[in-house]
């Protein structure tokens, strides 16, 4: 087993929000009130242009010259408040290292290219030398973390697509200690000739992997012209939820979420959760709901979430793995509700490339699309819960049952406040929407305090330690120190 690194949260797996359907929030009890409200503190505010529509990322010690260290927060500025509009594209992408205790600038780095924007946050790697950043360019660049200057040979920039101008990168990457993971997907409007894929770019030797969620027997980035090699014909099934490439702590294995598409358990795969193994060149598992033909006619993306791995359970001397899996859509043709399914992950690898399969079904946050994936949290009582969030508000969901035919996740708290990716830190449950970042404690969900931030679209919050670091729609970063 390799360690890994799940880049920006620990338990928690990221994602964003967007507009949603009404419904019916299940029938839990709401936020406790009268809490009382921690230290909450602006330390500094800094401008970012256009805006970075996504979470910062962090390094604890990194040499700044002169024989001094500090704590770096990264951000990308790679979006505006059109989303990726053809009519008004981001010119410009920019990576600016900020001193984390004071928020001076101690770098930046630019890109251009034909991409219209990217909705991904920088990413740093495990030995705190490098921060990576996906370029308009269509590449993925790697700037040393204390000077900001890039590497260049070695295949570095690394290509993430051949065809930026329908192709982005929507959610940040991830890394471990091997490899650092980039997903792709289109723009808002789903224009272009663009699918959806997954490059696996080894660390040490800069060797890239491919693999495509459409024409997955073509292991190599797809291109627009028909009758070449790399060409496929058919498009979408883009991998553009929060939290995708996320990676198996036990296995070291990247699991993938793709959105509408075509499927035939063989090559094409949309609308299905894909297990592969390390270098990203082989199913290991695979799920497809039954309904994957309704969801694709009706536009209901299953990968407008990455998929949550869950801790392995002990039950009867033997243990289980298993993972949660948002979406837009319901669990069946005729359900109205958006749906959370909960997957054995043994049962994925045994009915690779097979409809269906789920241990079970529960209703999303009101009923509505989730555009955010879960955040995992194990209590002292050793029982898991997994947090969605989406517009009409915040559901935590309790693991119940003894063995997979039984195991079930039950809607068990619910607040209507609205949010973007929960993320969890320390016992407490940090989630952002416009205005502010609520903090919740997780022991007893008392609503302990809120932050002010501006608008927010996809931006998510970093926390470390008593350190909370925010971007919004605004074109700002604020830091804020938090305690009780």
């Amino acid at each position: 087993m390799r360690p890994a690194i799940l880049t920006a949260f620990l338990l928690a797996v990221v994602s964003g929000c967007g507009n949603s359907a009404s419904g019916t929030p299940p029938a839990t009890a709401p936020a406790s009130s009268g809490a009382s409200t921690p230290f909450i503190h602006r330390l500094w505010h800094a401008t970012i242009s256009p805006n970075a529509d996504s979470a910062p990322a962090y390094l604890p010690h990194v040499p700044i010259g002169h024989g001094r260290h500090a704590a770096v927060v990264y951000t990308l500025a790679a979006n505006n408040t059109d989303n990726c509009n053809p009519g008004n594209p981001v010119r410009r992408a920019t990576l600016t290292a900020f001193n984390a205790g004071n928020g001076q600038v101690l770098w930046r780095r630019s890109t251009t290219g034909p991409s219209r924007c990217s909705t991904a946050g920088p990413v740093v790697d495990p030995t705190g030398k490098w921060v990576y950043a996906v370029g308009l360019d269509g590449k993925l660049h790697r700037y040393a973390s204390g000077t900001g200057v890039e590497m260049i040979g070695r295949g570095w920039p690394e290509t993430y697509t051949l065809m930026p101008n329908v192709e982005k990168a929507s959610a940040t990457p991830t890394i471990d200690n091997k490899y650092i993971y980039v997903t792709t997907s289109g723009f808002i409007g789903d224009q272009g000739h663009y699918e959806g894929h997954l490059v696996s770019i080894n660390l040490a030797t800069g060797q890239e992997n491919v693999f495509n969620t459409l024409c997955s027997n073509i292991h190599a980035l797809l291109g627009p012209a028909p009758g070449s090699r790399n060409y496929c014909p058919y498009v979408t099934s883009g991998l553009f939820g929060r939290g995708n490439g996320v990676i198996d702590p036990r296995t070291g294995n990247v699991w993938i979420a793709s959105g509408n598409g075509p499927w035939n358990g063989k090559t094409n795969w949309g609308d299905s959760v894909l297990e592969l193994n390390p270098a990203g060149t082989r199913i290991i598992g695979s799920f497809t709901p039954g309904d994957q033909a309704y969801l694709g006619s009706h536009d209901l993306d299953l990968g407008s979430t990455g998929p949550a791995i869950l801790p392995a359970i002990k039950r009867n001397s033997r243990t289980y793995h298993l993972v949660s899996q948002g979406g837009k859509g319901p669990g069946c043709s005729g359900c109205r509700s958006a749906a959370i399914y909960l997957l054995d992950v043994d049962q994925l690898r045994r009915t690779v490339g097979k409809l269906g399969g789920e241990l079970g079904t529960v209703s999303a946050p009101g009923g509505s699309e989730i555009l955010t994936a879960g955040a995992v949290w194990i209590s002292r009582s050793k029982q898991i819960w997994v947090y969605y969030a989406n517009d009409s508000g915040i559901t935590g969901y309790r693991l119940a049952g003894s063995n997979p035919g039984n195991f079930r996740l039950v809607a068990a708290w619910h607040t209507g406040r609205a949010g973007t990716t929960p993320v969890i830190s320390a016992g407490d449950l940090y989630v952002a929407h416009n205005g502010a970042v609520d903090i919740y404690r997780l022991t007893d969900h008392k609503l302990l305090g809120s932050a002010p931030t501006g608008n927010i679209h996809w931006e998510y919050p970093l926390v470390v330690g008593h350190h909370l670091y925010m971007t919004d729609e605004s074109g700002h970063l604020t830091a804020y120190a938090v305690g009780t």
